[in-house]
């Protein structure tokens, strides 16, 4: 069986990864560079100021209150005019990447793929497609953290009924869980993987 992160991308959840080269995937699929474009002493630097706000990971909320505040507290002049010249998508993608950012999927930025945001917790850039959207709609926000989430709370969903143990025709019954979700389930967990009742407690002696 794929692992949970593998499972969370193949029902549309998809992390590009951390560092330079992702973000450089991230700032394509939104629009590129804007007017810095073409330059590349502005482009690189927009990529440091992307990842140095998306911080080193293990936090809850990025490396400055907003995005023009950590621009402006660089000490190089030229920041500011370099994150400016940004499409408007990029600067959207990173504003609604707030501090704890899955409570705001919502009004993440829609770019090709889905909408696009960061990590903080794992100094990642990311999106979330349609379909993995519309099974955070049903779970719950914290869903949208990660695939591995996303993961977590549709098998915990999926699985809910404990008579599926005898039954697998009872699980993925929630009339809230999309069908791509049950589908994903059913065709690479309970078919590769059938489930059966846990063992029998001993009776006490």
């Amino acid at each position: 069986m794929a692992d949970a992160t593998t499972a969370g991308e193949a029902m549309g959840f998809w992390e590009f990864g951390k560092g330079d080269a992702a973000a450089k995937q991230w700032i394509a699929d939104l629009g590129g560079y804007g007017t810095n474009a073409g330059t590349a002493d502005k482009e690189k630097r927009a990529v440091e100021l992307l990842t140095g706000y998306c911080g080193g990971g293990s936090s809850w909320s990025p490396a400055g209150a907003t995005m023009t505040a950590y621009v402006a507290g660089t000490g190089k002049a030229e920041d500011v005019g370099i994150w400016a010249a940004m499409p408007a998508d990029v600067k959207n993608a990173v504003d609604q990447s707030k501090a704890n950012w899955y409570t705001n999927y919502q009004n993440w930025q829609v770019g090709p793929k889905g909408r696009y945001f960061m990590s903080y917790w794992y100094a990642k850039f990311c999106y979330l497609g349609d379909k993995a959207k519309s099974m955070v709609d049903i779970l719950r926000d914290y869903a949208a953290m990660a695939p591995n989430e996303l993961f977590a709370d549709t098998y915990s969903t999926y699985f809910a009924d404990p008579a599926g143990y005898n039954d697998h025709s009872l699980w993925g019954n929630n009339p809230a869980l999309p069908a791509d979700g049950k589908a994903f389930f059913f065709n690479n967990i309970l078919e590769r993987h059938p489930y059966t009742p846990p063992a029998a407690t001993p009776a006490a002696t």
